[in-house]
């Protein structure tokens, strides 16, 4: 059988958050007797160089934004674009985010080759949803949750085209043995001692303020704890974001509590070193942290908001509560820290979940089929 050829048209360069890293567990396990994998980033970094190092074909291509409305660069990426899928001799194109999107629409048209659109992110209120206005130029859009799906929403239908396709994770990668002690050598962090942790980009809407209010109050009725927060900063957040968080730290005299362990290449150890993970996201869309702590068995608390609520079972895999309201978050913990059984049970049921539902054989799976029912004409 023909191998087919698939253009991933990446939005970063780089390993900003969850979505880099799915794209890269996909294509990593895709079946190479079926599909050869090639990929367009906008730029070199981190993302770049392991699909550089795994021997996937890379290009740059500058992606313009249409904020600017420069018609000059739109045209001169499409034609990049077209360029490199004739001779690559492309079968389908995989797009991932807004501008990528469009693009590869575009392309796909004028040189009639089918093309996938990957959502996920949510929309807020008021926001102008391109991927929504444009859904005509895609063959099939794979949304990370339903939450995401629902974008998508016409006079009360959601066209067949549109799919959700969760994300998945390495159970073998992310499993209850991985051991965290080095994790907690690092930061001095005392075997009798609790950590209460969270995972993602520092920003505003990811809820590290409202974590940091429940850490303040749970400090003054716990004094075994830690509070473990891992990520780092980008451009897009704002400047004052990181000091707005140290000030809240030294006002009440959380120094000694709070430790800020920036960006991780070793995620499973850091899982592996909290008692509890904690996602305070406004909305997480289709939080990857999530499958991550479930398979290593860690009992969640966790924002009843955008796609969470269909990967965390509330009082089942872990505990769910409004976002923004740093009270319930500490009523939550604290029901996880008077009940040991409790959270074991959690954590123990989180894992069979991940392995039911949500591991990245599945993911692959499901992905592998869309391609095959595209290019099959089925």
């Amino acid at each position: 059988m023909k191998k087919m050829n698939i253009l991933y048209i990446a939005n970063k360069g780089y390993f900003k958050g969850g979505g880099q890293v799915s794209l890269w567990n996909l294509v990593r396990r895709i079946n190479p007797d079926k599909f050869i994998p090639h990929f367009i980033c906008p730029s070199q970094g981190a993302f770049f160089d392991t699909l550089t190092r795994d021997q996937i074909s890379v290009d740059i291509i500058s992606y313009p934004h249409f904020k600017t409305l420069n018609m000059f660069a739109v045209l001169k990426a499409i034609s990049l674009i077209k360029q490199i899928a004739i001779e690559k001799k492309i079968d389908l194109i995989h797009a991932n985010g807004p501008r990528m999107n469009l693009l590869s629409g575009l392309v796909a048209k004028i040189c009639k080759m089918p093309v996938v659109w990957h959502e996920r992110t949510l929309v807020e209120k008021g926001m102008w949803d391109s991927d929504r206005f444009f859904s005509f130029l895609a063959d099939k859009i794979i949304c990370n949750s339903d939450a995401i799906r629902e974008r998508f929403l016409k006079n009360g239908k959601i066209h067949k085209k549109v799919i959700t396709i969760i994300n998945g994770v390495d159970t073998t990668l992310f499993n209850p043995h991985v051991d965290g002690s080095s994790v907690r050598r690092e930061f001095n962090i005392r075997d009798n001692e609790i950590v209460i942790g969270m995972a993602g980009r520092i920003e505003p809407s990811k809820g590290q303020l409202c974590f940091l209010k429940a850490a303040r109050d749970l400090a003054s009725k716990y004094n075994n704890l830690k509070f473990l927060i891992a990520g780092g900063i980008f451009s897009e957040c704002p400047i004052n974001y990181k000091r707005e968080l140290e000030e809240f730290i030294t006002k009440h005299n959380l120094e000694k509590k709070v430790i800020f362990a920036g960006v991780r290449n070793d995620m499973p150890q850091i899982l592996a070193a909290m008692n509890i993970m904690v996602l305070a996201a406004d909305a997480e869309a289709c939080g990857r942290v999530l499958f991550e702590a479930m398979a290593c068995a860690k009992p969640i608390v966790a924002t009843n908001t955008g796609g969470t609520p269909e990967i965390v079972i509330d009082k089942e895999t872990g505990l769910l509560v409004p976002p923004k309201n740093s009270k319930a978050l500490v009523k939550a913990i604290i029901a996880l820290l008077d009940d040991k059984d409790l959270a074991k049970q959690m954590g123990v049921k989180g894992r069979e979940r991940v392995e039911k539902y949500f591991t990245i054989q599945e993911h692959v799976r499901k992905t592998e089929a869309v391609y095959e029912e595209i290019l099959n004409g089925c």
